[in-house]
């Protein structure tokens, strides 16, 4: 029996434990290269599939869909009653289904397994097409009984097109007729079927050109990097992506995507994407996706001046909450002394809400904005950082544990004859100058420095 046979195989005892199937199925790749013995390569990946199946749905793995052990005629039984017919029973199903149509179901069944199995043709959503064409040349009574059976075989099928069995699926209606199987075979099918309703990943015809095993290597290695990417920690999906293995990337922009996002989370640094997410921000200046992923990858690649020039680009375009932390963490690590400067840049005050106090209201003097609460955590934070004096007293101030005096003497003292030394008197004034005080300040020519700017 295939679930037998599948575990011989991989050289392990049943398992539903899914880290010890995949152990097994990588230690034994090296006796089957797919180049040196792709039938072996081929029996090897058959069996590391069945046992996944086996491991995520034991009832229907050992008893519904094992088209090994299972005729058509008996499958359609199985599937429907969910129960194991004694050998009488078999023989009168035997005599029920093996009719005259048997043939035709017969020759149905080969072209399916054909196309599944046919490199070039199993991604063409035009293959299909053609199937599906065929199928309907035949009577209602045939298709009704290839329902099940075709299911089965999309359900076992390894590494195969959403898109495509999406087209058989609704020409079969499997989801509305799921009430004509078991209720355990529906809520499995009715999951596998919530797969199959999801967009492919990437254009899986550009695969065509591919063997087989290498096609389906290929999609079993990035469905796998995608599950890791929102199911798992950080730390699984860099070491899926670190694991040396040869594999075929697609030319596909949706996929190029999601992989410069992968290595973003798992913290890889690839100078190849940093550039491939240049080339696309260079063609859409004001896409905030393309501006995140730039900003991530040259700052794993220690590029900061280019990283917070991204950041700032970032939260000047929709105030993004990652670019505040990035341009934060940058400069908490390169240009501490500008920390507190930052800080209050990025504070976002609330203003007291009165709508019965007219705006030109003398008691308006004394509604003053306050900093977010965001902002005072921030503070609180800066507070354990060591600072210049003048640094330190801004910190303090502006955290609440020091009154504004702690300032005048930096503010006296502060002569502008370096950009730091007029940005924290900048800093001051603002929340202390009058009308004239800050135009002189706006009138000023923009410093070169991104940060500083």
């Amino acid at each position: 029996m295939m679930e037998t046979n599948c575990w011989a195989l991989l050289g392990v005892a049943p398992t539903e434990d899914q880290e010890i199937i995949q152990a097994a199925y990588r230690q034994r790749l090296p006796d089957f290269h797919p180049e040196s013995d792709p039938e072996g390569f081929k029996r090897l990946r058959a069996a590391y599939d069945e046992a996944r199946r086996w491991a995520e749905k034991p009832v229907i793995s050992r008893s519904l869909w094992n088209q090994n052990n299972v005729t058509e005629s008996e499958q359609r039984i199985s599937v429907i009653n969910n129960e194991s017919d004694s050998e009488e029973d078999e023989d009168d199903d035997d005599d029920e289904f093996i009719d005259e149509d048997y043939p035709a179901i017969q020759r149905l069944l080969s072209e399916f397994d054909e196309l599944l199995v046919n490199p070039t043709e199993r991604y063409q959503p035009e293959s299909w097409h053609r199937f599906i064409y065929h199928l309907d040349q035949y009577s209602v009574t045939i298709v009704d009984r290839l329902r099940w059976p075709l299911l089965g075989r999309v359900h076992q099928g390894a590494a195969l097109s959403a898109n495509c069995v999406r087209l058989l699926a609704e020409r079969l209606q499997w989801r509305k007729r799921l009430d004509e199987i078991s209720l355990q075979a529906a809520a499995d099918m009715d999951a596998f079927l919530n797969h199959i309703y999801r967009e492919d990943m990437f254009d899986f015809s550009l695969l065509s050109s591919m063997s087989l095993p290498a096609q389906v290597e290929t999609v079993v290695y990035f469905h796998h990097a995608r599950q890791l990417y929102w199911e798992q920690p950080a730390a699984a999906l860099r070491r899926w992506l670190l694991m040396p293995v040869a594999i075929f990337w697609p030319d596909c922009q949706q996929l190029l995507q999601q992989m410069a996002r992968w290595f973003s989370l798992a913290e890889i640094p690839s100078p190849w994407l940093r550039d491939l997410c240049q080339a696309k921000l260079a063609e859409s200046p004001r896409d905030a996706d393309w501006l995140y992923l730039c900003a991530r990858h040259a700052n794993l690649l220690g590029d900061g001046e280019q990283a917070i020039a991204h950041w700032m680009a970032l939260y000047q375009l929709d105030q993004h909450a990652e670019a505040e932390q990035g341009m934060l963490s940058w400069c908490r690590r390169e240009q501490p002394e500008m920390l507190p400067l930052l800080i209050q840049a990025l504070d976002r005050p609330s203003y007291p809400a009165d709508t019965s106090m007219e705006i030109d209201d003398d008691e308006q003097q004394y509604l003053r904005p306050t900093q977010s609460i965001q902002t005072q955590v921030r503070w609180g934070n800066a507070s354990q950082l060591t600072f210049s004096p003048q640094g330190e007293a801004l910190v303090k101030w502006k955290s609440g544990a020091h009154r504004l005096e702690s300032m005048y003497p930096h503010l006296l003292n502060n002569r502008g004859e370096n950009e730091i030394d007029r940005l924290y008197w900048h800093a001051s004034m603002l929340a202390l100058g009058n009308e004239a005080l800050l135009q002189d300040i706006l009138d000023e020519p923009q410093p070169d420095s991104p940060l500083a700017a």
